[in-house]
């Protein structure tokens, strides 16, 4: 097992992590990386090429479509909700990733995808890209406040995510404004996991 620095600062010290982090995954012959952060996603796929760690970084929803593609996936009971998927910045816009948590939330059983208007390369960010989450903003001027709104507004039941940070930033929305349980926020391997 390695142990992964994770910590992306600016001082000094944490600029070494990638360094440090890249040695023991080329030391350990580390091919593979399986990440459910777009953001870990991102920077272990652009910037550690640069530190010679050259490394196939996989998301999680990759994962998972390339598992359902490959009919190794057996589905159980269905799910019978209207869903609609945030991309997260990181996975689809700064890393161009929008088919693949997609087809996993197509293939699930029951689920009828709806869709927002700002989706894909024109999605909204929830705030955890942008810095938001530190940010002392009004209520309802909150980015994932109103991305929620938006879901709601065509039809979903669900909004599913891919990125911890918008699960966070939406949950907490949702528990501290009035859309109470108007709305469920689930990642797209919860939502997988139900119907196995």
């Amino acid at each position: 097992m390695v142990k992964v620095c994770t910590k992306w600062e600016t001082s000094p010290r944490s600029r070494l992590c990638p360094k440090i982090t890249s040695g023991l995954l080329l030391r350990e012959e580390v091919q593979k990386i399986l990440v459910s952060s777009p953001h870990r996603y991102y920077t272990l796929k652009n910037e550690y090429p640069e530190l010679e760690g050259n490394f196939n970084v996989i998301h999680v929803t990759q994962y998972l479509s390339d598992l359902i593609k490959q009919q190794k996936v057996k589905f159980g009971k269905g799910l019978k909700k209207r869903v609609v998927y945030q991309d997260p910045c990181y996975l689809g816009q700064y890393g161009g990733m929008y088919d693949e948590p997609r087809q996993v939330l197509k293939r699930i059983p029951g689920l009828a995808p709806v869709k927002m208007r700002e989706s894909c390369e024109e999605s909204l960010c929830s705030g955890g890209g942008g810095g938001e989450i530190w940010m002392d903003t009004e209520k309802r001027e909150r980015p994932s406040e109103l991305r929620l709104g938006k879901a709601i507004e065509v039809g979903a039941e669900v909004l599913a995510v891919a990125c911890p940070y918008c699960l966070l930033n939406f949950e907490g929305s949702r528990l501290t404004s009035d859309i109470g349980n108007t709305i469920e926020i689930k990642d797209v391997s919860e939502l997988l996991r139900k119907v196995l």
